[in-house]
């Protein structure tokens, strides 16, 4: 097999692995996760040093 096409191949289990793990949490795990990726992502935005950010957000 090519790399490529092992690439496609499993590619199709990531598109599904990331709905089945949503599916097995609760509401409180997801919301937990959610704050997690977000507190990530302006941790990025501040160590790059953007400032002036409206409430948007760093990717508005």
């Amino acid at each position: 097999m090519k790399r490529s096409e092992i690439a496609k191949y499993f590619a199709k289990f990531g598109k599904r692995g990331g709905k089945a793990r949503a599916k097995k949490l609760t509401a409180v795990q997801r919301k937990e996760s959610a704050r997690k990726a977000a507190q990530a992502r302006w941790a990025k935005v501040k160590k790059m040093g953007i400032a002036n950010l409206d409430r948007r957000g760093p990717y508005g």
